[in-house]
């Protein structure tokens, strides 16, 4: 979580840019392409530590992040055009939301909140939803669409006659598939690959890290063998630079080591995908969570 908030502003100008633009008239082919142009795939950012290519069949393709831009922000997709997948996953709150809880069509409100999926291209076991009960992002994608209380539609062959009946969209799916086919999988594809897009990096322990000096990576390896974890001085001792102060740095030792954060909080994403029950939402009085979540 910390480089969300360390990256915060970054991540809020290009979330705001990746809004897709209104053409005058949005069966004008033409206007909608030079309003929103094909993309190439944003540069991986410091500190993700992962390529495109290893997604393998799962690399997003700059025509289908496209089509599922304009799916992610469509609020056609719900049963009375007042939700998208945009409205509960804020692109200015890092595609979560500042509220407890998700409110979907009819004000009703769902018992979590829409987790971010920044840089959740690359996990370490594919468990999405708070209770990890979607294996895939194209998985997720369909859930919320058929829920009653988040976007409501009946089923999934409702919401593909609706886009379908759309003109705007047919020549989209044709650039992005091959045909103009619309069905489910498609549309989940489309928006999975969006998702896949949004990273987050560049942070100052990004920076930190991959510029890294001899004098640093030394003391670490000092404070890491020294088991007493004692106050180093002198040559040894960490200095406040240009991207991370003495005490930050010393953080980053005490993290990864004798504090043993990192046991969980691991990998470029400071998670180990995996699920621990800490006893939040415990109710006394009743004896059991307000929410069990995935056990």
């Amino acid at each position: 979580m910390r480089r969300f908030r360390l990256t915060a502003l970054a991540i809020l100008a290009t979330c705001l840019s990746a809004l897709p633009a209104v053409a005058s008239d949005p069966n004008d082919y033409e206007a909608l392409n030079e309003a929103n142009p094909v993309q190439p795939l944003p540069e991986i950012p410091q500190g993700v530590l992962r390529t495109w290519e290893q997604l393998g069949e799962n690399k997003p393709d700059p025509k289908r992040v496209r089509l599922g831009r304009w799916l992610f922000f469509d609020k056609r997709l719900s049963a009375d055009n007042t939700i998208s997948c945009a409205t509960c996953h804020k692109p200015e709150n890092a595609f979560s939301e500042t509220t407890p809880v998700s409110t979907g069509i009819g004000g009703q409100k769902g018992g979590r909140k829409a987790p971010s999926f920044i840089n959740q291209a690359w996990t370490l076991f594919p468990h999405f939803f708070w209770d990890g009960r979607a294996a895939s992002l194209e998985e997720q994608a369909k859930g919320p669409i058929i829920n009653p209380i988040e976007m409501g539609m009946s089923d999934h062959n409702l919401v593909v006659r609706k886009i379908a009946a759309i003109p705007g969209y047919a020549r989209y799916f044709e650039e992005a598939f091959g045909s103009e086919e619309v069905n489910i999988d498609r549309i989940a594809k489309a928006i999975a690959d969006y998702e896949r897009t949004r990273v987050s990096g560049n942070s100052a322990w990004d920076k930190w890290r991959a510029n890294m000096t001899d004098h640093d990576r030394k003391v670490i390896e000092t404070l890491t063998a020294d088991t007493t974890f004692g106050a180093p001085e002198g040559p040894t001792q960490f200095k406040d630079g240009k991207h991370m102060s003495a005490e930050a740095k010393l953080g980053h030792v005490l993290f990864h080591n004798k504090a043993g954060c990192a046991q969980c909080h691991l990998g470029p994403n400071f998670t180990d995908s995996k699920f621990h029950n800490l006893g939040v939402g415990w109710i006394p009085e009743k004896k059991e969570f307000a929410d069990v979540g995935r056990y």
